[in-house]
């Protein structure tokens, strides 16, 4: 059945959700090397969330700056860049420490977000996986190639964000500009994670098989996503609060 407009039928797109399931595009190869990606990426989640609890519940990393776990984060990324194929071990110790300090760093925000309302912090977690998962999946059964010029435009953004980031630092911001950092921010890593996953596999297929340095590229797009959503939720929720106060009075 079909619904009419004008001479064109409502159901003559070529969608369906047999064609949104289909990854025969993609070899056998392939899906293990992907398979090794997200199975590292979710194991990723667990030491990024380890790293949180720990600062957040010891005294353990008491006085570690964001700015300090974020460079120690950095540098086992550099670890796993620069360290031999070979040592499998050590580059797996050092992608958990990548996830590690990163959950260290934005411990410090968990705690605020927590203090307003813990339930946020499950509702951006909730929403940052339906984010990758369905982008994720959109590279994937795509056009191979089809979203790879996006990465011109997503490096532009970047840009962008960094230098509204730094005029912000030297000249204050203001709430408007705050917004379009954080909305404009949460659309580039969201777009990212087509990008990323598109690159993934073609850099596979044309032999790049390290699946440890594919997982911290999509666990920095994720990181970056559920940030977002963290403080965009928990702004909703403290503007709510304060309109139900002001009611009251």
């Amino acid at each position: 059945m079909s619904f009419q407009t004008g001479s064109v039928p409502f159901g003559a797109s070529h969608f369906s959700f047999k064609a949104a399931q289909d990854f025969s595009s993609i070899n056998d190869a392939t899906r293990a090397h992907l398979r090794n990606v997200y199975v590292t990426l979710m194991v990723s989640m667990v030491a990024a969330a380890v790293g949180a609890a720990v600062n957040i519940y010891t005294a353990f990393f008491f006085g570690l700056s964001p700015f300090l776990a974020t460079l120690a984060s950095m540098g086992c990324m550099f670890g796993v860049t620069f360290t031999a194929p070979h040592k499998f071990a050590q580059r797996f110790a050092l992608t958990l420490g990548v996830a590690f300090f990163m959950g260290v760093s934005i411990a410090p925000l968990l705690a605020a977000v927590a203090y307003i309302d813990p339930a946020i912090i499950v509702s951006a977690f909730v929403g940052t996986s339906a984010i990758f998962a369905s982008f994720s999946a959109a590279a994937l059964v795509a056009k191979r190639r089809s979203f790879l010029y996006l990465g011109g435009f997503l490096g532009s953004a970047l840009s962008c964000l960094m230098w509204m980031s730094l005029f912000s630092l030297f000249f204050g911001s203001s709430a408007f500009l705050f917004d379009v950092r954080l909305y404009l921010g949460l659309l580039v890593m969201s777009a990212f994670v087509i990008f990323d996953t598109q690159m993934i596999v073609e850099r596979f297929n044309m032999g790049d098989k390290d699946f440890l340095q594919h997982s911290i590229t999509l666990f920095i797009d994720f990181v970056g996503i559920f940030v977002r959503l963290l403080i965009i939720l928990s702004k909703n929720k403290s503007n709510d609060r304060n309109n139900n106060k002001n009611r009251r009075r």
